[in-house]
């Protein structure tokens, strides 16, 4: 893996997906954005999809 390019390309909003995790978080924010949900702000409620703590490996 390169150390400037994710390895996993990038998400919305250019995003970078770095790991499988991350890639995996992104499919979930898709799916709720299609489905008419908004993402958090500042003015407005929403989703936040967050990762975990440590990684398991």
């Amino acid at each position: 893996m390169s150390d400037d390019k994710p390895e996993f390309g990038y998400g919305a909003g250019g995003r970078p997906l770095w790991t499988a995790r991350d890639r995996g978080t992104e499919v979930i924010r898709t799916v709720l954005r299609k489905a008419g949900r908004r993402e958090f702000g500042e003015r407005h409620g929403g989703f936040v999809v967050e990762g975990g703590g440590q990684q398991r490996r």
